[in-house]
């Protein structure tokens, strides 16, 4: 997968970033909140994709306003509690922390609704690990 074009915005506002750790579950990996001061929010799109590896040809993270109107949501932190949604494939999928192991959440991409076994596709360790591996290759 290569990466065919980023998008990656200003910092996050400080009063907006408080006011979305203060909303956010206990634990977040802090290199999440030092991503949104530095960009607050990005995009990858991708060419070359293995659709049985991959699964997605685009990440978006959700700027901290986005956030905000996802916490308000309730309906989907019930349905998956073992996830934190922070953005999307730009499709039907959501890009989310995976919640059920400790330490540093990894990132996956969810797929609601798949028969297939496998829902999550992994994609990286954390959100550095994203920048390491895609803000580099643009």
């Amino acid at each position: 997968m290569k990466v065919r074009a980023k998008v990656l915005t200003e910092p996050a506002e400080e009063n907006a970033l408080l006011a979305l750790q203060c909303v956010l579950p206990e634990g977040m990996p802090a290199d999440y909140f030092e991503f949104l001061r530095k960009h607050d929010g990005a995009e990858f799109c991708f060419t070359e994709v293995d659709w049985v590896r991959d699964g997605f040809d685009t990440i978006r993270i959700f700027s901290t306003d986005e956030m905000m109107e996802m916490q308000k949501q309730d309906w989907l932190s019930a349905s998956l509690p073992q996830l934190l949604v922070i953005g999307t494939d730009s499709g039907g999928q959501f890009l989310a922390f995976d919640k059920r192991k400790s330490g540093n959440w990894p990132v996956v991409m969810y797929a609601p609704g798949s028969i297939e076994r496998l829902t999550y596709t992994p994609v990286v360790d954390s959100i550095s690990d994203l920048l390491t591996k895609y803000e580099e290759r643009a």
